[in-house]
């Protein structure tokens, strides 16, 4: 009922839902548990109907009498608990670690700029970056050690909102105190510039470009980026 209601359930320009398809990944947890469940539940709830359908008084059962029961026989709960969550570290932390090795070393899902900053963000770790673009957890890197914000100014009642001039970015900018700016699109729209107004009011001499591939561009700070140096 949650994700119904969500931004992501059909996240896109008005009109074109075109995030419905990956927002379902939000929706899958919940689906997933609730599929797990349901034959206990109505197992339980068989169990508890008598003679003609109708439902006794006590539908389900105590929770100490599930997953009690294996082929007859009482199972104890504790030693096969342990034994579960044993089994699950020694299976899944080299398969972590396998895929830590190489998690975003050639990211080809998003538009090429981001694609070209995920690769880089993996060898850097402990660094403040500030950023526009929505696909952030690449940015984390392959250690998750990077502090990632989204560029905005907060409002009364929850708001936030993009600063919608230079001076503005470049205050909450200097606000931050990050190590790195990273000005992007979520994606290449044809018709509009090749990079958002965000990479132009960062440019200067405090900001050193690391990168520019369309719709992304990456500075690495110098220094403050002073608000009064806007054109």
């Amino acid at each position: 009922l949650a994700w119904l209601v969500a931004p992501t359930s059909a996240s896109g320009p008005d009109g074109i839902p075109r995030g419905f398809e990956s927002g379902l990944r939000y929706l899958a947890p919940a689906l997933i548990l609730g599929m797990s469940l349901l034959p206990i539940v109505l197992r339980e709830r068989l169990r508890g109907r008598g003679a003609g359908g109708l439902p006794n008084r006590r539908i389900l059962k105590t929770p100490t009498s599930l997953g009690r029961r294996l082929s007859g026989r009482e199972v104890p709960r504790v030693p096969l608990a342990v034994a579960g969550v044993v089994a699950a570290i020694a299976i899944g932390y080299p398969v972590q670690r396998h895929y830590l090795e190489n998690r975003y070393r050639d990211p080809s899902f998003a538009a090429p700029g981001l694609n070209a900053v995920f690769a880089a963000t993996s060898r850097v770790s402990g660094e403040r970056i500030a950023t526009t673009t929505t696909r952030q957890y690449p940015l984390f890197g392959t250690d998750l050690s990077n502090r990632v914000q989204y560029v905005g100014r907060h409002e009364p009642h929850g708001g936030f909102v993009a600063p919608t001039s230079c001076r503005e970015w470049r205050r909450l900018i200097d606000a931050g105190h990050y190590e790195y700016v990273i000005a992007s699109r979520d994606r290449i729209e044809p018709g509009r510039p090749p990079y958002p107004p965000s990479a132009g009011w960062t440019e200067g001499p405090n900001a050193k470009l690391v990168l520019a591939v369309p719709p992304t561009k990456v500075f690495k700070l110098r220094g403050t980026l002073d608000p009064s140096a806007c054109p």
